[in-house]
């Protein structure tokens, strides 16, 4: 048998030489092999595939058992298989089969299997279109100041030149598409033919009950024409139309957990920090397609002279309770403003509310179907002036705000009575009021609730806070009225 290496070798010097006998020599092979190997190929690419078996297949008189079996589970474990023909033919099959099986029922599978899928490539026209979706980025363990930051990637690419950019979003809705769009487009500095995406809810809508056929949602189009460009979705249930965005998913996701290995570790210190990061990974990763941009740019169409406004606007009135409803959610603003009917920018992860063209707060935004965030900073000076409606008020929980302050309510209830138990958790909610003082009073709660101490004159005291900066309970004074100008009406009447 002639290896690998005699042979290159062989071939080598023939190139070399033009001349058998000479090569033959080099090679350190009999000329005859030589000429043999040099006209036909080397014996293994000469020796002809074995078309018989070399003993008797074992499963040849249950070959029509095994073949009802695949009809009818085609997904099932050679290994189960196996066990089944085991287990009716007791004795009649050794464990070291399952190798012979295996064989034959990937025979089976090549001829009588499901057709693999097939895909098609395409061309992409330069400048023709830009592919947006989602992908979640979970996996990539992103905080903001220690805390878990949640949330998706708004993804888009333009398939001819694999040029992308990406955004952070809190969920797959209209806000997030419009910034990751318009994000996308002003960086690229003109815009393609056609934005497409797949059938989600955020750039369609059902067009009738029971029926697959889905409609633009007004709101998109509006977005897509502010910027000359048209719609075009996937088929319902055909990730793979919108390929090249979904295969760079995972391209993407691959890189950034490269550069957060690299950098060391995943704490940002703001959003801002985070979207800069983001935004340098995608300098990073186009900076070796700008020769099929600068192809694609010339057949895209300028940018319109400004970008839309990325929130939705709401005109909200503020009810008795201090909370206002937008989207079915509520969410607390200052008590001030109850009664009063405000305007809110609702962005995709925030609130703004305006009383005219002065922003008197700003929240988080919440995503979902219902619920209530109560800030109780916004509250607590109004739940001071009634106290006793803190025991069963809806919202209460939101008026402790780690499990530390409701131990710190329970040990009140449990030393006094119900009025003064919810006058003495109010004032000392208070101490904290001023964000940056919160993790001071919690440190003395500590404290006192391990010394069995607790008391919001104690607290008062460890903090060095005098009774009447307190808050609106302490710093009110009861009047007594002079009645002695009426004793002397009464006793001049007398006379």
């Amino acid at each position: 048998m002639i290896s690998d290496a005699h042979y290159r070798k062989l071939m080598k010097a023939y190139r070399e030489t033009k001349n058998i006998t000479e090569s033959a020599c080099k090679a350190g092979m009999d000329r005859k092999t030589a000429r043999k190997c040099i006209h036909q190929g080397p014996p293994q690419a000469r020796r002809k595939p074995r078309t018989w078996r070399t003993r008797e297949d074992p499963f040849e008189e249950v070959s029509a058992e095994i073949e009802k079996l695949l009809e009818e589970c085609p997904e099932i474990k050679v290994v189960r298989l196996f066990g089944e023909l085991q287990r009716r033919h007791p004795g009649r099959f050794a464990d070291g089969l399952v190798r012979t099986l295996q064989r034959r029922v990937k025979d089976w599978r090549e001829r009588h299997g499901k057709t693999p899928e097939l895909f098609f490539p395409q061309d992409h026209l330069p400048g023709e279109r830009i592919q947006l979706d989602w992908f979640e980025a979970k996996s990539l363990g992103i905080t903001i100041q220690g805390e878990p930051y949640e949330h998706l990637l708004c993804h888009t690419v333009l398939p001819c030149s694999n040029w992308e950019w990406v955004m952070p979003a809190r969920s797959e809705s209209f806000l997030s598409l419009k910034s990751g769009l318009q994000a996308a487009l002003w960086q690229l500095g003109k815009a393609p033919q056609i934005c497409q995406t797949d059938n989600s809810s955020t750039a369609t809508h059902q067009l009738r009950r029971g029926k697959k056929e889905r409609g633009f949602n007004e709101a998109y189009l509006n977005l897509l024409d502010h910027y000359g460009m048209k719609a075009e979705t996937t088929n319902v249930r055909s990730p793979h139309e919108n390929g090249d965005v979904e295969s760079s998913h995972g391209h993407l996701r691959s890189y950034l957990k490269d550069s957060l290995n690299l950098r060391g570790h995943r704490d940002f210190d703001s959003q801002e920090h985070y979207l800069a990061f983001l935004a340098r990974n995608c300098h990073e990763r186009n900076a070796n397609r700008r020769e099929a941009v600068a192809l694609e740019l010339p057949a895209m169409h300028a940018l319109p002279s400004h970008a839309l406004p990325e929130y939705e606007l709401g005109e909200p009135r503020v009810s008795k309770d201090g909370v206002v409803r937008l989207a079915k959610i509520g969410y607390s603003v200052p008590a001030r403003w109850a009664g009063t009917k405000l305007r809110a920018h609702l962005y995709e992860d925030r609130i703004e509310f305006f009383h005219g063209r002065v922003v008197v707060e700003v929240v988080e935004r919440r995503h979902g179907d219902r619920g209530t965030y109560v800030n109780w900073r916004h509250l607590l000076e109004a739940m001071q002036r009634k106290p006793g409606a803190f025991r069963r008020y809806r919202y209460r929980e939101h008026f402790f705000p780690s499990i530390l302050w409701r131990k710190a309510y329970d040990v009140f209830q449990a030393a006094h009575s119900e009025g003064r138990a919810e006058r003495e958790y109010l004032g000392l909610l208070s101490l904290a009021k001023e964000e940056a003082r919160q993790l001071a009073v919690e440190e003395v709660i500590e404290v006192l609730l391990a010394n069995g101490k607790l008391s919001l004159d104690a607290a008062r005291q460890s903090l060095g806070v005098p009774e009447a900066s307190q808050g609106v309970m302490e710093a009110v004074t009861v009047l007594q009225p002079d009645l002695s100008g009426y004793d002397d009406l009464v006793s001049k009447a007398n006379i």
